[in-house]
């Protein structure tokens, strides 16, 4: 899985949409389940782990998982809304073994609520956290303009809810 950062406009919505334009045939294999961590009380030793596989039949040969791309919440960095896109590029049939890898994926974020905030509205970042923004944002360029003064960032229904604090 691979993970993008979009800048989105202080408010509005957005809607993903995505397709996959190439895809390369893998063969057939048989994709084992990760090991998780399982932690036990052995008298002479304390508390113990180890790794565990658990392998459900009746769930692992009806997996069918196709490349996806999912979108997370909306957050906020300093004073930029964003949204996480998760690209998973593998298609797997546990039925059949068959497995193929999305070379290439078309994917489309929309938004509304986009237009350019007032200039003198926009708070200046520091080169510093404009390099950031260049590191972390697919489309830094285009969301610079949409960086929003605190008092926005405040009256946002993803503050409101609790998912971030104002800074003290």
């Amino acid at each position: 899985m691979r993970k993008f950062l979009v800048g989105l406009p202080p408010a509005g919505d957005w809607s993903l949409s995505w397709r996959v334009l190439e895809s390369v045939p893998l063969g057939s294999h048989r994709l084992e389940p990760m090991p998780f961590a399982e932690t036990e009380r052995a008298d002479e030793l304390g508390l113990v782990t180890t790794e565990r596989w658990r392998m459900d039949p009746s769930i692992y040969d009806a997996y069918r998982g196709g490349p996806a791309v999912t979108a997370g919440s909306p957050a906020w960095i300093r004073r930029q809304r964003f949204l996480p896109i998760y690209v998973e590029p593998l298609a797997y049939d546990a039925a059949t073994g068959e497995a193929s890898l999305a070379t290439s994926i078309e994917v489309t974020v929309s938004f509304d609520g986009g237009s350019r905030l007032d200039g003198s509205a926009r708070p200046s970042d520091s080169q510093e956290w404009e390099e950031t923004f260049a590191r972390l944002l697919v489309n830094a360029g285009q969301a610079r303009a949409w960086r929003a003064s605190p008092r926005v960032r405040e009256q946002s229904p993803v503050f409101l809810q609790g998912l971030m604090q104002p800074a003290a």
